[in-house]
């Protein structure tokens, strides 16, 4: 018997689409736009894959 895996999708808001945004634009200026990519690239791959391992990371009840 095979276990189906529901993913659950993952928005992002406008505010951190802005930041994200407003980070390439940034290190693109500095470094570069290849390393601007890989840079964003991290914490965007980290955010989705929530959606595969919705529990990860160290609840925060403190942070709303």
């Amino acid at each position: 018997m095979s276990r189906r895996i529901e993913f659950s999708p993952i928005e992002f808001s406008p505010a951190a689409l802005g930041d994200l945004v407003d980070l390439y634009d940034y290190i693109a200026w500095r470094d570069g736009a290849e390393r601007a990519i890989a840079t964003i690239d991290r914490p965007e791959e980290c955010c989705r894959n929530l959606s595969v391992f919705p529990e990860r990371g160290i609840r925060r009840d403190d942070r709303r």
